[in-house]
């Protein structure tokens, strides 16, 4: 592995996020979000608590941690689909879809009979964007657009996800929540994306809040790490 002599093997193990070049430090612009002393729980299980964070326009957050931490709870807390238990978000943000998520499934986030063709052209007619305008999208994400004339169930996971990816920056939005947008995808693939997805991004100024597994890809991806970690509950006095 150190040394592949096929160019596809040096190719996939050039792929791995620890093997990335580093990228160029975010300049902070202006606020779009700031949370104090946020504290929340699922389940009976406390995640997080007297968790500050500020997110300004252009910012690369990465949050990380093992399954069950709070690292989707965090998000969906910072974009308004949940309410917090303590603590509050002050939101610099005046449009209703300033603010988008990329769902770790993405067959949920698509109506399961409708083409997803269908699905990008109503947002575009919706929001008043050139129809046009996803097929550029999904060129540089390396997909072919006949494949939009399918429901999402007859798509593979990874080019769903990438069709949500495109579909979330139609909209230019200030802030995207990558809920483990590549998750699903090879390695290849997944650098591809995560370059296109960072490329639109500061294309707009806009601030990516991206969750992983990935230690490797955490450190890559963030100038801002939040790394979460599971609670072991204080033994019973019996």
């Amino acid at each position: 592995l150190t040394r592949p002599r096929h160019a596809y093997t040096q190719a996939l193990v050039a792929a791995q996020p620890v093997r990335w070049p580093a990228l160029p430090a975010s300049a902070p612009g202006r606020l779009l979000l700031a949370a104090e002393g946020l504290g929340q729980s699922l389940g009976g299980q406390r995640l997080f608590e007297q968790l500050d964070l500020s997110i300004h326009t252009g910012a690369r957050i990465a949050v990380s941690g093992p399954s069950g931490c709070g690292k989707t709870t965090l998000g969906n807390l910072l974009l308004g689909l949940l309410p917090p238990e303590r603590g509050r978000i002050v939101r610099h943000e005046a449009r209703p879809h300033g603010f988008q998520k990329l769902y770790q499934d993405p067959v949920a986030a698509f109506p399961p009979r409708q083409a997803l063709r269908r699905s990008l052209t109503d947002l575009c007619r919706l929001h008043r964007l050139p129809v046009a305008r996803p097929a550029a999208l999904l060129d540089d994400l390396g997909l072919d657009t006949g494949l939009l004339e399918r429901p999402p169930g007859s798509v593979s996971g990874g080019e769903l996800q990438r069709v949500a990816i495109a579909r979330a920056l139609l909209l230019d939005p200030s802030l995207i929540f990558a809920d483990e947008p590549t998750s699903r995808l090879d390695p290849l693939t997944q650098q591809q994306t995560l370059n296109v997805l960072l490329k639109s991004a500061e294309a707009q100024e806009s601030a990516v809040l991206l969750v992983t597994h990935d230690r490797h890809l955490a450190r890559w991806f963030g100038s801002t790490q939040i790394e979460l970690g599971l609670r072991t509950p204080a033994p019973s006095m019996t």
